[in-house]
Parts: C-alpha cells; sequence; structure tokens
C-alpha cells in the first residue's frame, strides 16, 4: 500500500476516504468542522496534479490511483443516496451533510470526479 506522508494523509488501500484537510494526528482533527479534517476537493487535486509529476516512483503512483478512487466513491456516496456534490465532506464518515456548513450544492466537491477525467485524459 502507498502513503503520501506517512500514515496521517491516509491515501492507501487500508483508508476508506483520503486526504483529510489536517492529518488524523492533529487534535483539531476530530472536530470535523470546516478546515478541520474534512475532505475538500480544491485540495484533492492540488494534491493529484504534484503526484502526477512522480508517475516514476511506484508507490507515488499507487498514491494517485488510490487518491483517485476513493475521490470517486466519496463523490457517488453521497450523489447516489442523497443528489448532492457537497463542498467538503466527512473524512472518516463521508458525508456531507453531517455539518451545517458544507453546502449541499457546491462546485468545489465535483473536482473530487474531475481528477477521475483528467486520469482518463477526457480533459
Amino acid at each position: 500500500s502507498a502513503c503520501l506522508v506517512g500514515s496521517e494523509m491516509c491515501i492507501r488501500d487500508s483508508c476508506t476516504w483520503a486526504l483529510p484537510s489536517i492529518a488524523i494526528n492533529d487534535p483539531a482533527y476530530f472536530d470535523n468542522n470546516y478546515w478541520r479534517g474534512r475532505i475538500w476537493g480544491p485540495m484533492v487535486q492540488l494534491v493529484y496534479w504534484g503526484l502526477r509529476e512522480y508517475d516514476s516512483v511506484p508507490s507515488v503512483r499507487d498514491a494517485r490511483l488510490n487518491l483517485i478512487e476513493q475521490s470517486k466513491q466519496l463523490l457517488l456516496k453521497e450523489w447516489f443516496s442523497e443528489g448532492h456534490v457537497h463542498e467538503n465532506y466527512n473524512s472518516t464518515t463521508g458525508e456531507g451533510d453531517d455539518v451545517g456548513n458544507s453546502d449541499p450544492f457546491y462546485h468545489w466537491g465535483a473536482l473530487l470526479g474531475f481528477i477521475g477525467i483528467l486520469e482518463q485524459g477526457y480533459y
């Protein structure tokens, strides 16, 4: 399994949802409020671009592919159940509507699926 930065960022096979906004070992992670512990599409997009630059390193390539799959599953989880594309998502449960300050119709969440489109060469 591949890790981005130790086990804190959680881009590996054993993690369900990748890349919380702060490390899992940060005391503020469990606040799960706005930038504290939630997953944001723009941050995922930036990390995807960075990982793509080091594709020749097998562990980095694995991390990128895991990030794409986890992000797609996160986006589709709420889309199929609620019809929402949220601004940010709970990095533990994958829910977007578990807090009041995560907009249910916000374009940033779509970046979670856009990285897969990029990876396939469609854009």
